[in-house]
């Protein structure tokens, strides 16, 4: 927490270090610098912010799952700050994805019971950015077959009905007959929480994976209008070549494509859509667990724009 931005910089990148090479001999003070991490967040520099980003990453990674989740519930759920709250969310959403749904839903160690209405809490957020990422916890978590049960058990009664409108569930744990979102309705696509039944794909080293994403983040984050569409065009283009790579890495890169949704360039905007058009055909099935986030960029961004090119290149990536 020091003042000096080089001292402090110097400081997140060495407990970057510490957790990837001391890994799970770190838990025990996880709490203690994940909590100084986050609060740095809030009161930092975007250069700041990314070392902390950076540092985070390595713990999330490297350290054990676990401990690595209470030490981001403990440092970051309740916080006032939004921009806490979302860093939170954010890196709790890459733990809870490399975790897997089954433990993180088999009450191992206590995850469950402390993760769930957590989850649940920052699905409902008043930040549209932090509800973004609790909301992506919550569609990896339905498609799962014990979380009906553990909904039931671990989140508070109050919550369960706005748990089961975001996720979709209301017909699953009713039994009764309800209708899809109007979106999704329209668009013919499958409803979202589902169970999906997982395609046989090729298995990628997280070595492989990870290198990928960081490139991708990179190009598709420039401050380069080009660059970022040639971002878009590769992304295209890996789909078409390698499929089950571009899958093995969807949540990661449908965040990268979101974010070119909402960003206020339309001709980005437009490229994005018209990409999508090509995009979502090609992964198929695998598009079950981003339709989430991806419609509602599509639909409350663009499908109703005055831009009439960009109205129908939302309505041909919708009708994809």
């Amino acid at each position: 927490m020091n003042l000096r931005s080089c001292v402090s910089r110097v400081a997140m990148d060495t407990l970057g270090t510490m957790y990837t090479h001391l890994q799970k001999r770190m838990d025990p003070m996880l709490e203690a610098t994940v909590t100084a991490l986050l609060n740095k967040v809030g009161v930092a520099n975007e250069f700041i912010r990314q070392d902390v980003d950076a540092a985070l990453d390595c713990m999330v990674q490297n350290c054990t799952a676990t401990a690595a989740i209470k030490a981001l519930l403990a440092g970051g759920l309740r916080h006032l700050n939004n921009v806490v709250r979302k860093c939170t969310a954010q890196h709790l959403s890459t733990l809870v994805e490399r975790t897997g749904a089954d433990l993180v839903l088999s009450e191992v160690k206590g995850i469950t019971e402390s993760i769930l209405p957590a989850i649940a809490s920052l699905a409902r957020d008043s930040s549209q950015e932090v509800r973004h990422f609790g909301r992506k916890m919550l569609f990896f978590l339905a498609s799962n077959s014990q979380f009906t049960t553990m909904m039931k058990r671990y989140i508070p009664e109050k919550d369960i009905p706005e748990v089961l409108k975001i996720t979709n569930k209301t017909q699953e744990f009713t039994k009764a007959q309800t209708s899809s979102p109007k979106a999704v309705r329209k668009c013919a696509l499958p409803a979202i929480g589902a169970v999906q039944t997982p395609a046989k794909t090729k298995t990628y080293s997280v070595a492989e994976r990870e290198d990928y994403v960081e490139a991708m983040r990179a190009q598709m984050g420039s401050k380069d209008f080009q660059q970022r569409v040639k971002a878009i065009d590769k992304i295209v283009a890996d789909c078409k070549e390698k499929p089950s790579f571009v899958a093995a890495c969807k949540f990661p890169v449908f965040d990268a494509i979101v974010a070119r949704l909402n960003e206020s360039n339309r001709k980005i905007n437009q490229h994005t859509l018209e990409a999508l058009q090509t995009i979502i055909p090609l992964l198929k099935d695998d598009m079950a667990q981003v339709l989430n986030i991806l419609v509602p960029a599509i639909v409350d961004n663009h499908l109703n724009s005055k831009i009439q090119a960009i109205h129908e290149a939302a309505d041909g990536a919708l009708s994809s």
